[in-house]
């Protein structure tokens, strides 16, 4: 199950490729808006957008928010799944001009909501903190505050409410990669700390796994960030997603690492594909498959851990390296 209500919060300071990706017609079911005047087209929302920040000088910058809201698979209609997006929006952004998305296009109904970073009614910015302790500043929403808002529109409406959070984040940049059909190297990239976090013990064998291929590994205070091989400038863990910070890496590492050497031998192959790979829709099958021989091997690992202790020796089974 997927998490319900906010899956990601992002900021934009390319207003036009946000809206130009949200309201794509192949996508969108349902349109609405709050405190527009205009929504027949991206380009009417763009400009209406642009001239709010514009009459206040404030046009550089950030000049968007991104929140995706999504629901279990089809328990609700289109029609209310963006009637609860505009509440939601309502709710946070009350002084902003909005515009919500909801598409269809994929397994599960959800909700693209654009918010205006620059209130029309008095020209204060919208300002959204990483606080995910619950922590707010004045005249700021943070990301637990938001999943709050949307949990309770879920349940007062009878829809599922799924507490744990989306792993992977990724990027407008990426998904509009995505969207084109190109090869984003962030894919590459998540794969081989998968690959590493599942076959390494301890941290220094983790860094040097990963820097044997030519990825850079950088650590500062409690926080990780990432340089693949082409690209000029670092990734933090908590950019790729929740599954890539110091804390989940490190949690991952101090895990028991008995598997079937065959699983592993398998995850290692489709890794190897992924990376090959230049066709985006081949590309995009191997990704699902390694996903799922992933889950699947995590799997196996908790049983056979469990099992090694009850047992006490590994009966055939090898420690990965």
């Amino acid at each position: 199950m997927i998490d319900i209500a906010v899956v990601e919060v992002s900021a934009t300071k390319r207003m036009s490729a946000l809206v130009n990706y949200a309201a794509n017609p192949k996508k969108v079911g349902v349109i609405s808006t709050l405190n527009m005047v205009n929504s027949n087209n991206a380009s009417q929302v763009r400009r209406e957008m642009y001239n709010t920040r514009k009459s206040y000088n404030k046009n550089g910058g950030r000049q968007g928010f991104h929140i995706i809201q999504s629901f279990e698979g089809w328990e609700c209609s289109v029609e209310e799944a963006n009637r609860i997006g505009r509440e939601l929006a309502q709710k946070i952004a009350g002084d902003f001009e909005c515009v919500i998305y909801t598409h269809v296009n994929t397994k599960n109904v959800h909700n693209h909501i654009v918010i205006n970073s620059v209130s029309f009614r008095n020209g204060k910015k919208f300002h959204q903190t990483n606080y995910k302790s619950g922590k707010s500043k004045p005249g700021s929403v943070n990301l637990v505050q938001i999943k709050q808002e949307s949990d309770k529109l879920c349940r007062e409406n009878g829809l599922t409410v799924v507490n744990k959070p989306t792993k992977v984040r990724k990027s407008m940049a990426e998904r509009q990669l995505e969207a084109r059909g190109e090869k984003s190297w962030k894919i590459d990239l998540r794969a081989a700390i998968d690959e590493a976090k599942i076959s390494t013990t301890n941290f220094a064998e983790f860094k040097n796994k990963l820097e044997k291929e030519g990825i850079k590994v950088n650590e500062r205070g409690k926080n990780i960030s990432f340089q693949y091989p082409g690209q000029k400038h670092n990734i933090r863990g908590k950019t790729l997603g929740e599954a890539y910070t110091t804390a989940e890496i490190t949690k991952s590492l101090s895990k028991e690492k008995i598997i079937p050497g065959q699983a592993f031998e398998k995850i290692k192959e489709l890794r190897l594909q992924m990376k090959a790979e230049n066709d985006p829709a081949k590309k995009a099958e191997l990704q699902k498959q390694f996903d799922k021989a992933k889950e699947t091997l995590n799997k196996e690992r908790e049983l056979l851990t469990q099992q090694y202790k009850t047992q006490g020796r590994e009966r055939g089974y090898e420690r990965s390296r």
